[in-house]
Order: structure tokens, then C-alpha cells, then sequence
């Protein structure tokens, strides 16, 4: 496995370019779009997203597992 070009090696997590869809039958929902991220060694790193509540309710409408 190569590293990008733009590694120096001081790196604990790094993102290039990372894309994430989800799907079920004619949804889908792209979670990540082109998301680029270095997170350097010795970091703490917090992450938070908003809760989409409007999505959830409609998801659960679409889907209910079986």
C-alpha cells in the first residue's frame, strides 16, 4: 500500500478524498462528499455532527426492519 504524496509520516489518521453514500431501494444519502482530513500524531481530535431528527422520522417512515 503507497501513502499520497502529501504524507511526511507524522500522520495517525489521514482521509483523501473519501466518499460515502448510503442507499436503500431509491434513496440515497451521501454522508461524506470528497472529504479530505489529516489528523497529526499526538492529537485529540473531537468529531461532532448535528442529529438530522426531520431525516431520522423520514427514514423510519421509508424503513422499519424486520
Amino acid at each position: 500500500m503507497t501513502q499520497p504524496a502529501n504524507n511526511d509520516g507524522n500522520s495517525a489518521v489521514q482521509l483523501t478524498h473519501v466518499t460515502r453514500t448510503y442507499k436503500r431501494d431509491e434513496f440515497e444519502v451521501r454522508a461524506l462528499d470528497d472529504v479530505t482530513l489529516d489528523i497529526p500524531r499526538k492529537s485529540f481530535v473531537a468529531i461532532n455532527g448535528a442529529i438530522l431528527v426531520p431525516a431520522r422520522r423520514h427514514l423510519a417512515e421509508i424503513w422499519s426492519p424486520d
